[in-house]
């Protein structure tokens, strides 16, 4: 047998310090664990290499575009010079998945009926309720840890670094002059793009709030907006779509090419509630149970749910969407967007199939925001599509689930709460319902 002596020793013979790094930045934990239990000068390289862990940590979060936020977050810039909790963040890192699976995660409320930011408050009022059919938190964007989301008749600015509010924008300042707003969304993070009912486009700082410009295309209602990069896409009450772009004076440019986004005229009756979503390539919009699906500003596609659409996600190739549906039609659904072929759609019935209201579709997982205070989590990486036509899924039940794997449903809302909004980042699920709170499940839990 090796004595302890004998084992310091031969550690000292060893390679040198920095290629001992380099040979450890290439383990896993596991691995990593096992080589400081080799000799002293191995565990007090590895206890106190800032490089080796912030190297472990890199490398993790290459794999994903989603993890690359993870470094660009002020949690982990705050850390940068201590080993010890750099190896506490990467211990905690590489358990998030687990977590997620296994429903293990840290609640914290966010109460945005009483934020109250330099003396701007939300005001509640009988007589705002009685003409609008919904109320708490209605709407939510997620960028680079900024969240705004709407809440009865304002539009807040937190920061969830810190977990507080950093502006409230009242109605007075949304709505003047005279044109209510409709919808929002962030552009390029310094943004925010409020669409209105007489078809202005109005653009504020964020989060000073600060109103910069207006612009319009025509007096029509704007039903959604939404955002990549510095492109912006909007559709009216009519289902036309616009693009503008943001200029380097911070003007938004109109773009939108002659004879692209054509609207069949069968889907273009007036109708309030349309929805948009859009990647470089595909455009999804709205039309009660109609999906209008274009490729590079070409209609190739109109897709009929079984009942009226309550919102959409475009992931990829594929597109998510959450609908009223009942005891025998389901709630929620997964379209490819295949343009050269007929539809493939997985329908999926939750267990008490109460309609589907928000959703947050990535790579990995699809969760379902519903009418009953219940958040569903379906992990989608395996996803089968049928080879035409459609399939149902029902989730908790032995059957022939085509790729899909029920996780679980989180109950953290009261009881038949509507969950409006639905949003997540690498490590959290922010779920914002009617009662004005904004529920976050923290799957990382670095704080603990």
């Amino acid at each position: 047998f090796t004595s302890t002596r004998e084992k310091e020793n031969n550690c000292r013979k060893m390679l040198p310090s920095e290629l001992l790094i380099i040979v450890f930045s290439n383990l896993d934990l596991d691995s990593v664990d096992n080589a400081r239990n080799t000799c002293k000068k191995w565990n007090n390289l590895i206890k106190t290499s800032v490089h080796l862990w912030k190297s472990l940590i890199n490398q993790y979060c290459a794999s994903s575009k989603s993890k690359q936020e993870m470094l660009k977050m002020q949690m982990y810039k705050g850390i940068q010079k201590s080993a010890d909790k750099l190896e506490q963040f990467y211990r905690k890192l590489v358990k998030i998945e687990e977590n997620f699976l296994s429903n293990n995660y840290r609640v914290r409320t966010l109460n945005c009926l009483d934020a109250e930011f330099e003396g701007k408050k939300v005001v509640r009022s009988s007589e705002w309720e009685q003409n609008h059919n919904y109320k708490g938190v209605y709407d939510m964007i997620l960028n680079k840890n900024r969240l705004v989301a709407s809440v009865y008749d304002t539009i807040q600015v937190w920061d969830m670094s810190s977990y507080q509010v950093a502006n409230i924008l009242p109605s007075k300042v949304l709505d003047e002059p005279h044109c209510a707003t409709t919808c929002f969304t962030l552009l390029d993070d310094t943004f925010l793009i409020c669409g209105t009912q007489n078809g202005f486009l109005k653009l504020f700082e964020i989060p000073s709030g600060k109103f910069l410009t207006q612009v319009k295309k025509n007096s029509n209602y704007i039903s959604d907006v939404n955002a990549s990069g510095n492109i912006l896409s909007c559709v009216d009450w009519y289902g036309e779509i616009t693009l503008w772009k943001l200029t380097s004076s911070n003007k938004l440019e109109n773009i939108t090419e002659e004879n692209k986004f054509q609207v069949p005229l069968i889907l273009a009756g007036r109708e309030n509630e349309r929805l948009l979503d859009f990647t470089p390539e595909f455009l999804v919009s709205t039309f009660r149970c109609h999906l209008t699906c274009y490729r590079y500003g070409e209609f190739f596609r109109s897709y009929p749910a079984p009942s009226d659409i309550f919102c959409i996600g475009i992931h990829g190739d594929k597109l998510a969407f959450g609908c009223k549906g009942n005891r025998d039609s389901p709630a929620a659904g997964i379209l490819k967007l295949g343009w050269d072929r007929v539809p493939q759609v997985v329908y999926i019935k939750t267990r008490d199939n109460d309609p589907v209201i928000s959703l947050s579709f990535n790579e990995k997982f699809l969760i379902l925001g519903d009418t009953n205070g219940e958040l569903h989590i379906v992990d989608v990486q395996k996803i089968v599509f049928p080879d035409t036509g459609e399939v149902t899924v029902e989730l908790g039940k032995e059957s022939d689930h085509h790729g899909l794997v029920f996780v679980g449903t989180i109950r953290t809302h009261e009881y038949r709460a509507f969950i409006w909004a639905c949003k997540t980042d690498p490590y959290r699920i922010f779920s914002g319902d009617e009662t004005g709170k904004i529920i976050i499940h923290d799957y990382l839990m670095f704080e603990d």
